[in-house]
This record gives C-alpha cells, sequence and structure tokens, in this order.
C-alpha cells in the first residue's frame, strides 16, 4: 500500500476513512461549529419563509400586499431591519 504524505497520512486502501475525525482533534470546537451551522440555518429558514410570507400577500389582494409595508414602516420595523441588512 503507498501513503498520501502531508500533514496527514492517510493510507489508500479500501478501508472507509472518517475525515471528520481525523481532521477535528477539539471535541469542544466541533461542537461550536455544529451549534454555529445550526444557528445560521435556522436564521436562513426563517428568512425564507418570511420573505414567501410577505411576497404571497400580493396573491391575497393588492391591498393586502401595501398594508405589509405600512405596518412595517409604523412598527420602526423597516428601520432596524434595512439598516440591519446592509
Amino acid at each position: 500500500m503507498e501513503t498520501i504524505t502531508g500533514q496527514i497520512n492517510l493510507k489508500t486502501s479500501k478501508e472507509p476513512v472518517n475525515l471528520q475525525e481525523v481532521l477535528i482533534k477539539n471535541r469542544k470546537a466541533e461542537l461550536y461549529i455544529e451549534i454555529a451551522e445550526l444557528l445560521s440555518g435556522l436564521l436562513l429558514v426563517g428568512f425564507l419563509w418570511g420573505h414567501m410570507f410577505f411576497v404571497a400577500t400580493v396573491l391575497i389582494s393588492p391591498e393586502i400586499f401595501n398594508k405589509v409595508p405600512e405596518f412595517l414602516e409604523a412598527a420602526y420595523l423597516a428601520q432596524i431591519g434595512i439598516p440591519a441588512t446592509i
């Protein structure tokens, strides 16, 4: 069997290698990475659902579609959300 040299010495055989166990030595760091992935995924899902809801209001009626930004302006949510995204 030949080996691949470098920082990690892996044998090129038919045996499966779990690269996550080889590359990540610190289990606590792995936990923090998993939590960051979870939170970013939840934020993405929340954004997509909210965006679909607001865009879908045009299908209900144009009046409701126009009332959404009026509500956001009245509740000062547009002044918070727009600078946060920029």
